[in-house]
């Protein structure tokens, strides 16, 4: 293949790349910028200013990336999605959706990927052949993807580099994990697989966890677990060193100073007999936000009898804490 031909801004972003942390590659191509008439020069200008002084993105910047978003991914604007997460790191693109009709053929040596940290994407031929270019030297999170695609991926060079990674699996397409397939993501720390459809046995998705290496030793968060999940996962717990959180659909299993916790998204008839297979005092605490509690007339009634059949105490959180949670599973914070 024939190397790419060489342009100016082909020059400066390479040049950024080469010393991905350092300012004055990235003034020097916002000055090419703003001599183009190029509006993300002063885009640029604003992000590198605010990171010199260790300011976190102001709004002002986030505005101004909004507005002028396709001359930030130039080439590659018609790829992402307009209305889901952009990120920008500097004035370079960090992340973002890609659209499912994206076409990457034409843009593969486009410099700008070398910048990508995360990627959401779901078309396996397309995913796939954006990272055998290898022009993604810095992803670490790979979110939507088939677990066809996983497979493939288990391969790359780069699967040992990745730390976040979210397929999903669909009755016509299921392969087996393994704990050596999933080993050779050896800088693993959050994973989490969706099922779509019916069909799928739920143990079967995640019975590589216990025996596999990276999963005991280094896997901070786990999902998209069934509930159904929570007893047998409970008994192979203590196998898992590293693990913070572990999310089962309407659930959320915490690692906290003086046990485990138990955070309810939502109050679900199901959650007596669920609770009836987990011997009393596993859990610590039992908890909650007061208005996901109040939703229902006998709402805390029933989390009281909840908490009893689970030995655990009951904590209403008056002030909503389920955000923050949810927070923590955005995965390009890696």
């Amino acid at each position: 293949m024939a190397p790419p031909r060489s342009t100016p801004e082909r020059r400066l972003l390479d040049a950024i790349y080469d010393d991905y942390d350092a300012a004055a590659p990235r003034l020097a191509w916002a000055d090419w910028l703003t001599a183009q008439g190029n509006p993300w020069g002063e885009v640029v200008r604003l992000a590198v200013g605010l990171a010199a002084k260790g300011k976190p993105p102001s709004r002002a910047l986030r505005a101004a990336e909004r507005l002028h978003r396709e001359a930030g991914l130039g080439p590659l604007a018609p790829l992402f999605h307009a209305d889901n997460d952009l990120v920008f790191d500097r004035g370079t693109l960090a992340g973002g959706w890609l659209l499912p009709t994206a076409h990457l053929g034409a843009h593969l040596d486009d410099p700008r990927w070398r910048g990508v940290s995360w990627i959401h994407h779901n078309s396996f031929d397309e995913i796939v052949d954006l990272l055998r270019a290898g022009r993604l030297e810095r992803l670490t999170s790979l979110h939507n993807f088939s677990l066809k695609a996983l497979v493939a991926i288990s391969s790359l060079p780069l699967a040992a580099r990745l730390r976040a990674l979210s397929p999903f699996v669909t009755g016509d397409q299921f392969s087996p994990l393994t704990p050596t397939l999933m080993d050779r993501f050896s800088s693993l720390d959050r994973f989490s697989l969706t099922s779509l459809g019916e069909g799928r046995d739920p143990p079967a998705l995640y019975q590589w966890l216990p025996q596999s290496k990276v999963a005991c030793s280094q896997l901070r968060m786990i999902g998209d677990l069934f509930p159904l999940m929570l007893p047998p996962v409970l008994r192979f717990l203590p196998r898992l060193t590293a693990w913070e959180a572990i999310h089962f659909g309407t659930m959320e299993l915490l690692r906290a100073p003086k046990g485990l916790t138990l955070f309810l998204h939502f109050l679900s008839p199901t959650h007596a007999e669920l609770f009836a297979q987990i011997p009393p005092g596993t859990i610590s605490t039992l908890e909650i936000d007061a208005r996901v509690a109040d939703k229902r007339k006998q709402g805390r009634a029933e989390l009281r009898a909840l908490a009893a059949q689970l030995g655990a105490r009951l904590v209403v959180q008056t002030k909503p804490v389920a955000k923050a949670i949810r927070e923590r599973w955005k995965w390009y914070e890696v």
